[in-house]
């Protein structure tokens, strides 16, 4: 449950502010960090559909996010 909420509260936060901070130096900028909202926000709601496996799933979504996040991301 906990992973759920902070899947909402950083995918709005990259939705509305269309960057993703990995670091203080670190960002990921632009349509990459939008698309990483829509991609957190969606894998919050994935443990109320799916309620055997749901909370499986969140964590593979942080988990991609953050890969993905980590390989995008350009120097502040």
């Amino acid at each position: 449950m906990c992973v759920s909420i902070l899947l909402v509260v950083f995918g709005l936060f990259a939705l509305i502010k269309g960057e993703f901070s990995l670091t203080r130096t670190r960002k990921v900028q632009g349509s990459i960090g939008r698309g990483l909202g829509v991609f957190m926000l969606i894998g919050a709601v994935l443990p109320f559909i799916f309620e055997d496996y749901g909370s499986v799933a969140a964590w593979v979504v942080l988990i991609i996010t953050c890969l993905v996040g980590i390989f995008t991301a350009v120097d502040k």
